[in-house]
């Protein structure tokens, strides 16, 4: 079999599993990216004021600086 039709066969098959797929509805997709984007938004947050925290410590206590 020659590259072609190798190329040939795997769009094929691609194409024909495509087509299975179970696809959201447009109101569960933009709910279910709300929900990724507000816990990636929360866990900035959480990790931010994390850094923050340390940062505020590793200055006050370890480096004696104000």
């Amino acid at each position: 079999m020659d590259i072609i039709q190798s190329i040939s066969k795997f769009l094929k098959e691609s194409r024909a599993e495509i087509k299975k797929v179970n696809w959201l509805a447009r109101p569960q997709l933009i709910s279910y990216t709300l929900m990724v984007l507000g816990f990636m938004l929360a866990t900035g947050v959480f990790l931010g004021s994390l850094d923050w925290g340390f940062a505020f410590l590793l200055r006050k206590f370890v480096l004696g600086a104000e």
